[in-house]
């Protein structure tokens, strides 16, 4: 076969159709085929016992068209898990979930399609006959719909009705031999039709009979539309990943949303910004909206002026994409640009834009892409995040706004937020009202009352809209600017690699490190036959602990580290990264080989370290949270046993005992495999049944017993678990583990390196890091250097009230953030107002060496609070939600809510809170009329009243308790926590104490 009869497309996406055993391909720039599935892998649950396996084996073994191709076994025939794998067409899924239930996984139909012809974003090859056939369907699909509209214009003035009929006898002749003429003679519908319809209707049939004959496939007709299955999948196989070049040689667009009135009830998407690009260079920008500018260009955008048509707005966007029809698309958050502009309801309302389907009927999985537009008929784009590429990156940053983003990937000055939302809501609100009053009369005279006419508001929205017009454009040509910075250039050439070498898609690597996952879903799968989702994570509780493992692991890490360091301000600053992937290598590639890929490779440069620190820590992730679930027992368990033991001396034989009992009384557990628990009822049973003997020494407390006996096997069956799933111990992870801490400590100290801190998987380091990047780069890259960092202790008082306890906290200057402390006007930080600018201005006195400047933001906060001087809002908004009360009904706590559950109508800067009829869970009150919820916390039922911040009044002596506690903790470990108290007690009127406190502060800070 010659290269010349060989063509490449991209894989854009791939759709599977289990009721019929096909997928659908979408290949760019040719069309749409089908490819058969003709065989899916289901996959069954655990069955708690071997017999209950055995009952369902024979079962499924008497369904046609079902083989067994996986058996596992149980612990005792030297095997992992009692799962079975059945492999059949996707068509059959009916049928099992029938004769099963929920015994088998029936969906996954879309990774079986992957496995066999490639992920999006894969380049496939086919012969050129395919690519022909394939255009051939889409001009006949295209001259049938152009036919369909003549047909309509030619019985114009007939009833629906008669057109419908008339369409569906043309779909019916489509796939006969016999010419438009002959038809018409037996059909009363055709009969009439005119000499230039009859031919092209002929030239469709001759398109038909050509496709008929192709080699390999079969035209098919669903929903009016001609398709191509595919018969002989040898025309077409999966060639290779795309380099990055040759992506950023395609066309991309840059798309940023803005919903001004997010606040409001029903927000309104009214800006959408495009900026195309070609070839590493932008040649088309285009500005969306429904307010107008009053120019038909503004800042080199082209303005498309809707005049307050949100519905056509999008339908402007959805046909400029599809003009222009670009592989790829970016946005900074792309899940909510994406799923705002899918979900429109504007669009949903259009009957020719929207037709569900049963997709449609259920919120979209947020994976790697989130098929947007699909709902609007804009299909198969490759989605690349921003937002996801920072936190891939930049997983150091305090946050990942685009702002901050841009900062550190393109200079200090690359980009600044102009707005805030509230101004921009304010903006909006002037842009809309002309569209909104010309064509009132009433209001128009009402305003010539006051001295302004129709063009007074004209020229007043048009300015309005100039300025979020700026905004919003500057908001996406920072979009291109990042794409073509060396950083993503670099990020997109390593994605590109991995996706070709693990077998994934382009998008997942893209969107986020955790979905180099995937290669442990197909080793998890193949090592034990089962889904680890569907063996280990089969509830929403399960999940929630899978996440918090991952969480507890941090802590783990810093345990291992055990850095402390004295408070203070120290210099050149450096941040490691615990490569513990790296660490845990040998144990992850011995039951997934494929991960060895991520821990070959070299890396060229320090943004490269950071990027396969990011994907091999990723890979260890199954593994530290299971390890966590193990130590976290095994913690626990030791600190009971060490309590128990020192009660009862005998507790070690009881324990066995009633192990033993137990088993012997047939204890009952769940069908999970690792969450089965002694009751209650079964605990008393085996106690009565107990000799009289032991139950009469017995000194163990009867919940104690409980919870020995109950997390002795949960702690067996973890580890087991463990052993089964990675092909090593718990004990060995543990050992590697600390072998890392240990050997990035020791490194460090020989080259002169001093630890001053540690979060989870980074060490804070300080000193010349030279030689210990030329000759360490491989296993504990720096990633970041600080000119200043900040240590404290934040303190509080335990529980007895005795001594001060706490965590040490480090503040960096990131580009005027400090550790997430910065005055914002939406949440950011469970910081209200007041406490964002107090400590905003105490850290950036103590980076600037004036202390006095830094205790006088830290003492105004306070006398704000004191002196009660401040607005609502300042305490009221962005606070944690515990604080978010006043004292106006009788003494009770009525809660200061923000968001509001379906159904209420608020803005907590203008109106009141409506309750409306079809609000869930909302009350009234009968005394007040306030609206209400009703919400659940720590078995505590909490009614949560629905304020605006102008009603508010704050429980002041609250809140100033609580901003002494916060002070009290980031100044007990820079002065001592006597003056700390004595500040706070004359923090109103004695000059002394400010003075002797700077000078505490001055001698405690110093550059180390």
């Amino acid at each position: 076969m010659s290269r010349s009869d060989v063509v490449e497309r991209i894989l854009t996406d791939i759709k599977a159709r289990p009721t019929h055993d096909v997928a659908e391909l979408y290949l760019k720039n040719t069309g749409t085929l089908l490819v058969p599935l003709r065989e899916h892998v289901f996959t069954s649950r655990h069955f708690s016992t071997h017999k209950a396996l055995e009952d369902v084996l024979a079962d499924v073994q008497t369904i046609p068209g079902i083989s067994i191709t996986y058996r596992k076994k149980n612990k005792h025939e030297n095997h992992s898990f009692n799962v079975i794998q059945l492999a059949g067409p996707p068509s059959i899924a009916p049928l099992l979930r029938e004769r099963q239930g929920t015994n088998f996984d029936t969906k996954n139909y879309t990774r079986t399609a992957r496995e066999h012809y490639g992920n999006p974003g894969t380049v496939l090859a086919l012969r050129t006959g395919l690519k022909t056939s394939i255009a051939m369907a889409k001009l006949y699909n295209e001259r049938r719909r152009a036919l369909k509209e003549k047909l309509r214009a030619h019985a114009k003035g007939k009833n629906k009705a008669y057109v419908t009929r008339m369409s569906n006898e043309l779909d019916k002749a489509a796939m006969d031999k016999q010419p438009t003429s002959k038809l018409a003679e037996q059909n009363a519908y055709l009969k009439h039709l005119p000499e230039h319809l009859i031919k092209e209707r002929d030239e469709l049939q001759e398109l038909y009979t050509t496709l008929e004959q192709a080699r390999g496939m079969t035209p098919v007709m669903r929903e009016g539309e001609l398709e191509l299955l595919l018969q002989d999948t040898s025309l077409l196989w999966p060639a290779r990943t795309p380099s990055h070049t040759e992506l950023i040689d395609h066309t991309w667009a840059h798309l940023d949303i803005e919903i001004p009135g997010w606040k409001t009830d029903k927000p309104e998407t009214s800006w959408v910004v495009i900026h195309y690009e070609r070839e590493g260079e932008v040649y088309k920008q285009e500005m969306h909206t429904a307010s107008g500018t009053g120019q038909p260009t503004f800042a080199d955008h082209d303005v498309i002026d809707y005049q307050g048509d949100i519905a056509k707005l999008l339908l402007g966007v959805k046909e400029s994409i599809r003009r222009e029809d670009p592989l790829l698309m970016t946005a900074h958050n792309g899940k909510f640009d994406y799923i705002n502009l899918r979900d429109a309801e504007e669009l949903k309302s259009l009957e020719e834009s929207f037709t569900p389907d049963e997709e449609d009927q259920h919120q979209p999985v947020h994976e790697a892409t989130t098929r947007f537009f699909e709902r609007i008929g804009v299909k198969s784009r490759l989605l690349i995040d921003f937002l996801r590429f920072a936190q891939i990156q930049y997983d150091w940053l305090p946050n990942k706004k685009l702002s901050l983003v841009a900062k550190v990937m393109l200079g200090e000055k690359a980009f600044d937020k102009e707005l805030t939302y509230d101004e921009m809501e304010l903006l909006e609100e002037k842009a809309r009202q002309y569209h909104r009053i010309k064509d009132n009369e009433h209001i128009q005279e009402v305003l010539l009352m006051q001295g302004k006419t129709l063009n007074d508001i004209q020229r007043e929205s048009e300015e309005a809209a100039r300025k979020i017009a700026s905004y919003a454009g500057k908001d996406v040509a920072i979009l291109a600017k990042m794409r073509a910075s060396p950083t993503f250039t670099n990020f997109l050439d390593r994605v590109t690699n991995f996706a070709d070498r693990l077998n994934l898609p382009i998008e997942h690597l893209a969107y986020s490190s955790r979905a180099v996952q995937k290669t442990n879903e197909r080793a998890f799968l193949k090592t034990t036959g089962a889904e680890y989702d569907k063996l280990f994570r089969s509830s929403q509780q399960m999940r929630a602990e899978y996440a918090e493992n991952k969480q507890g692991f941090r802590k783990t890490l810093e345990r291992l580290g055990n850095t402390r360091a004295e408070p203070g301000l120290y210099v050149q600053v450096h941040l490691l990264m615990l490569r513990y992937g790296h660490a845990l290598k040998d144990l992850l590639v011995k039951t997934n080989p494929e991960a060895a890929v991520i821990f070959n490779e070299r890396p060229r440069s320090k943004e490269d370290r950071v990027l396969l620190s990011r994907y091999g820590n990723a890979l260890a992730e199954w593994l530290i949270a299971d390890y966590e679930r193990v130590d976290k027992l095994r913690r626990g368990l030791e600190r009971k046993r060490q309590k128990v033991s020192k009660e009862s001396p005998r507790y070690q034989e009881t324990i066995r005992y009633y192990q033993r009992l137990l088993k012997n009384h047939n204890k009952t557990t769940s069908n999970d495999l690792f969450h089965g628990s002694i009751s209650e009822e079964a605990l008393k049973r085996a106690v009565a049944a107990a000799p009289f003997a032991l139950r009469a020494h017995e000194e163990i407390d009867a919940e104690d017993l409980r919870y020995l006996l109950n997390n002795e096997s949960k702690l067996a069956k973890a580890k087991y678990k463990f052993e089964q799933q990675f092909q090593t111990t718990y004990e060995e992870a543990k050992t590697r583990l600390e072998r890392m801490v240990r050997s990035a400590k020791r490194v460090a100290e020989e080259h002169g390196l001093r630890m001053i801190h540690q979060e989870g998987p980074y060490f804070y380091l300080q000193g010349d890091p030279s030689s210990f990047l030329e000759k360490y780069e491989g296993a504990h890259p720096i990633i970041h250097t600080f000119e200043e960092a900040l240590i404290t202790h934040d303190t509080k008082l335990s529980e007895a009230g005795n001594h001060l306890i706490g965590d040490q906290q480090l503040y960096t200057t990131i580009h005027g953030h400090y550790k997430g402390i910065k005055i914002v006007d939406h949440p950011a930080h469970h910081l209200n107002m007041n406490e964002m600018r107090q400590f905003q201005g105490f850290y950036q006195g103590i980076i600037a060496g004036r202390f006095e400047q830094a205790l006088e933001a830290i003492i105004d906060g306070y006398n704000n609070v004191a002196e009660r001087r401040l607005p609502p809002e300042e305490l009221l908004l962005y606070s944690k939600a515990s604080d978010r009360y006043t004292l106006l009904q009788d003494g009770e706590e009525l809660h200061f809510r923000t968001k509001l559950p379906p159904g209420i109508s608020y803005h907590p800067f203008s109106g009141f809170s409506k309750h409306r009829p079809d609000a869930q869970d909302m009350h009234v009150d009968e005394q007040t009329g306030r609206p209400y919820a009703l919400e659940r916390s720590n078995n505590k039922q909490t009614r949560v009243y629905l304020l605006q911040v102008n009603e508010a009044r704050p429980d002041w002596d609250l809140y100033l308790e609580k901003q002494r506690a916060r002070i009290r903790n980031h100044l007990s470990s820079l002065i001592t926590p006597e003056l700390t108290e004595r500040l706070l007690e004359g923090v109103v009127d004695h000059q002394s104490w400010r003075c002797a406190a700077a000078g505490a502060l001055a001698e405690r800070v110093h550059y180390r």
